[in-house]
C-alpha cells in the first residue's frame, strides 16, 4: 500500500470515527491541532491502525505521531519492513 493511497484509507478512517471531513484529512494536517483529537480519539486511531495494519506502537512511536503525514509515514514504513522480514522467512 503506498503514501496516496494510505492517506485515502486515513481520510475515510477519520471521517467515519471522528467526523472528520476528508477535505481536512491532509499530511500536514495536525491531529491535535487541525483535527480535534483528544487524547482518548487519538488512542482510539492507534488502535484501529494497529488491528488494520497488524503493526505495533510503542508509546513513544504513539507520542512521536502529530500529523497524519507522521501517521502514513509510520504506517508505510511499518508495512514495508513487515513484508520485507515476511519475505525473508518464506525465502
Amino acid at each position: 500500500m503506498n503514501e496516496p493511497e494510505l492517506l485515502d484509507l486515513f481520510r475515510e478512517l477519520l471521517f467515519r470515527e471522528f467526523g472528520v471531513r476528508k477535505e481536512c484529512v491532509t499530511p500536514e494536517a495536525d491531529l491535535v491541532a487541525d483535527l480535534g483529537a483528544d487524547s482518548l480519539s487519538f488512542l482510539g486511531l492507534v488502535l484501529e491502525m494497529e488491528q488494520r495494519f497488524s503493526i505495533s506502537f510503542t508509546a513513544d512511536d504513539a507520542e512521536a505521531i502529530r500529523t497524519v503525514g507522521d501517521a502514513i509515514r509510520y504506517v508505510s514504513t511499518h508495512l514495508r519492513d513487515g513484508k520485507a522480514i515476511a519475505e525473508e522467512q518464506e525465502g
